[in-house]
């Protein structure tokens, strides 16, 4: 299911996946419903959808983006990679055969061949930023059994779980510094041997690591 999620609602690009920009989905809250399955996935142990781009990885875990450090390599939409690409290609003349596409963009300024930095631009912003609605729907969905406070606390350990090249190694330490005990109220028995259960549980950790 994962997969075929992937297939149907993302689009790949050179550093991962983005979200496809399905509005009629969109209306339907399908992509909150992805969230969930994701949500359910790993729940349950299953595949994780590490084919998530970095960009919108970081919104999902914290609701903000930085456009600023966006370049094309983050743009995955064809439609948008194809424009970037005659904008580049394109000699002078031929970039004015290109001003309604890049206007449609959001772009105000002079179609000149020393503009097309500023035109790429502007295409990078508008491919991207459109689809925050649809992220914000998906994020809804990662609450889901607490997953999305999750990713906000710890956004570096759950990225490997999300954004595609990412690997972390699994040791005793690792999996002491992900650890959330929650003991009994200060001075109480339960107290006292819920803490030296953590011990034991730590040793028996450190234990198996060393053999």
């Amino acid at each position: 299911m994962v997969e075929g999620i992937e297939q149907r609602f993302f689009e790949k690009g050179a550093h991962g996946s983005t979200p496809a920009y399905l509005l009629s989905d969109f209306d339907k809250g399908l992509f909150r419903t992805v969230g969930q399955i994701f949500s359910a996935s790993l729940a349950e142990g299953g595949p994780s959808p590490n084919f998530i781009t970095d960009w919108c990885y970081h919104y999902l875990c914290l609701g903000q983006i930085k456009s600023e450090d966006w370049t094309k390599a983050d743009v995955s939409d064809a439609n948008y990679t194809d424009l970037i690409s005659k904008i580049e290609a394109a000699a002078e003349l031929e970039l004015h055969e290109l001003a309604n596409d890049v206007f449609g963009c959001g772009y105000s300024g002079l179609i000149s061949g020393g503009k097309k930095d500023e035109m790429i631009r502007a295409v990078i912003l508008h491919a991207n930023l459109r689809l925050l609605p649809i992220l914000q729907q998906m994020k809804e969905g990662l609450s889901l059994f607490g997953l999305g406070n999750i990713m906000a606390r710890h956004p570096d350990i759950c990225r490997p779980l999300f954004v595609p090249g990412d690997e972390v190694t699994v040791d005793a330490d690792y999996i002491n510094s992900i650890l959330l005990a929650e003991h009994n109220e200060e001075g109480s028995m339960r107290r006292a041997r819920e803490v030296a259960i953590m011990q034991y549980f730590q040793d028996f950790l450190q234990e198996l690591e060393e053999g």
